[in-house]
């Protein structure tokens, strides 16, 4: 596993928890992100091109996610999802 890989899945948590009805399905301990997120960020995200999975979610109605970081992730990338993901 590599640190840049981890230092950057820790930034997109760090950005995405704090906006509203965004939540964690499990605690992140590597560079695997499950999170729940609200339809127009996701619809937003997807529109700009942003690629990650979709995940079950053990609650009715919620929209979850995998997201993947890797080793050669560019941190500029991580500010843009997150930026676009805070503009929705």
């Amino acid at each position: 596993m590599s640190v840049m890989a981890i230092r950057n899945a820790r930034r997109l948590v760090a950005g995405l928890t704090p906006l509203a009805g965004t939540a964690l399905l499990y605690p992140v301990d590597a560079n695997e992100i499950f999170v729940v997120l609200p339809a127009a960020i996701h619809d937003a995200l997807q529109a700009a091109g942003a690629q990650y999975h979709p995940w079950p979610s053990d609650r009715p109605g919620e929209r979850a996610y995998r997201l993947v970081t890797a080793f050669d992730t560019d941190p500029a990338e991580v500010d843009r999802f997150l930026s676009i993901a805070k503009q929705a």
